[in-house]
C-alpha cells in the first residue's frame, strides 16, 4: 500500500529537507541511489576526478555535498596541503557528512552554507563542483556565479545534473508512462537542467566549455527507492487531470507487480558540464 501523501517526499522538499517530517529519509535515499556512483569513484579515484585536475595542494569546493561520500576519495588526491570543502544548506546533511568523515583524511571538512551567498573570498578554490543540485535551485545562474567567483582564474568549474525528460521507466502503457514522465519533469524546479547547463556556463563567461553525458541505470532495491516519487507523481498527475483515475489505477497495478517481482527498471541521463574560469580572454 502507498504511504500517506503527507509522508511522501516531493522534489521541492530537497530545498528544505530539515523541515520535513523525516529528514533521514533523504539520507537513506542518497545512500540507496548513489551506491553505483560511489563504487565507480572508488575503483579509480584519480581517473574519475580527472576533470578536476586534482593534485597536491589544490583546494576543491563541493556545493550541495549531501552526505559527503562522493568526495571521500577526492581528499587523498590533493594531499598534502590541499583541502576538499563540502557545503550544504541542510544541517542534517552536514551533520551526516561530518560524522562519516570522522575517520577520513583531515583535509576533508563540511560546513552549512547557502550556495547563493558563499562565505568565501574571491578566487579561493582551484576547482568548484556540484552534483545533482542545480535542478533544485530557484536561481541556478546565481549559484553558478558564486561558484565562478570563488574559483581562481584558470580553475575548473563543473556541474553534473539530470535532464528528467530522459527518464525511462519500464512499466505500463507507453502513453501513460510518457505523460507521467513529462508531468514529473515539468514539476521539478529545473527539470531540463542537464540540457541547460551548457548555456549557463557560456553565459557565466567560462572557457573551454564541454559536456560529458552518462547514463544512470537503477534496478532492484535502488529503483524501488524511487517508489514514493513515482506514486506521488501519479497522484498529482491524476489531481491535475493529466491522468484519468482508470489510467492511474492500471499503471499503478503494473508498477506494483514490478516491485513485487523485483524487476523494476528505471534510468536517466546525467550531463556533466565543465568549464574553466578565464585568466584573460577566452
Amino acid at each position: 500500500m502507498a504511504p500517506e501523501t503527507a509522508t511522501r517526499p516531493w522534489h521541492e522538499d530537497w530545498t528544505n529537507l530539515d523541515q520535513t517530517a523525516d529528514p533521514q529519509w533523504f539520507v537513506k535515499f542518497l545512500d540507496s541511489t548513489r551506491g553505483r556512483m560511489t563504487a565507480l569513484i572508488e575503483q579509480d579515484p584519480a581517473r574519475y576526478f580527472s576533470f578536476l585536475e586534482p593534485k597536491s595542494g589544490k583546494r576543491v569546493l563541493d556545493v550541495g555535498c549531501g552526505t559527503g561520500v562522493l568526495i571521500h576519495a577526492l581528499a587523498p588526491l590533493v594531499e598534502p596541503k590541499g583541502e576538499v570543502v563540502g557545503i550544504d544548506l541542510s544541517q542534517t546533511m552536514i551533520d551526516e557528512a561530518t560524522k562519516r568523515a570522522s575517520e577520513k583524511p583531515g583535509n576533508l571538512r563540511f560546513t552549512k552554507m547557502d550556495a547563493f551567498a558563499m562565505d568565501f573570498d574571491d578566487d579561493e578554490f582551484d576547482a568548484a563542483m556540484a552534483c545533482i543540485v542545480f535542478q533544485h535551485l530557484p536561481d541556478p545562474d546565481k549559484a553558478l556565479g558564486e561558484m565562478v567567483r570563488v574559483t581562481k582564474p584558470g580553475g575548473i568549474v563543473t556541474v553534473v545534473d539530470q535532464d528528467w525528460e530522459t527518464l525511462v521507466i519500464d512499466c505500463g502503457d507507453k502513453d501513460v508512462t510518457r505523460r507521467h514522465r513529462n508531468f514529473f519533469c515539468d514539476h521539478v524546479p529545473n527539470g531540463w537542467m542537464g540540457r541547460q547547463l551548457y548555456r549557463l556556463f557560456c553565459g557565466a563567461g567560462l572557457c573551454n566549455v564541454h559536456v560529458v553525458p552518462a547514463n544512470h541505470v537503477m534496478h532492484g532495491a535502488p529503483a524501488a527507492m524511487l517508489e514514493p516519487m513515482v506514486r506521488e507523481t501519479l497522484q498529482r498527475a491524476q489531481d491535475a487531470e493529466v491522468l484519468t483515475p482508470a489510467e492511474r489505477e492500471a499503471w499503478e497495478m503494473e508498477f506494483d507487480c514490478r516491485l513485487e517481482a523485483n524487476s523494476l527498471f528505471i534510468a536517466f541521463t546525467l550531463y556533466r558540464t565543465i568549464g574553466r574560469k578565464p585568466i584573460g580572454e577566452c
